[in-house]
């Protein structure tokens, strides 16, 4: 619970508001949804360049939904590699922005 807590603080603390987490308040993952029209497997594929592991949520969908959105595990992390890996889908994010 405490790094679900760390996930969803240092996601609400990035300027920008670019994800919004939603779901329940258990297990070990957490889904944050994009603005819409980012692509959300786009968006996998530039943070796993730099070094995060983020599955794109549309891969889980029958449908194309009007929002994409990703998919965070936090169960193997520590806080530290929680926030640092915020800043890194930050900088991601800004870079597809650009």
């Amino acid at each position: 619970m405490e790094r679900r807590s760390v996930l969803v603080d240092a996601i609400h603390s990035q300027p920008g508001g670019m994800l919004q987490v939603i779901g329940a308040e258990a297990g070990m993952h957490l889904v944050a949804l994009l603005p819409p029209g980012i692509d959300d497997r786009q968006v996998a594929r530039q943070a796993a360049r730099d070094g995060i592991s983020a599955m794109p949520l549309s891969v889980c969908q029958l449908r194309k939904q009007s929002r994409g959105g990703l998919i965070l595990g936090y169960g193997g992390t520590n806080t530290t590699e929680i926030q640092d890996g915020v800043k890194k889908l930050r900088a991601s994010l800004d870079k597809l922005a650009t």
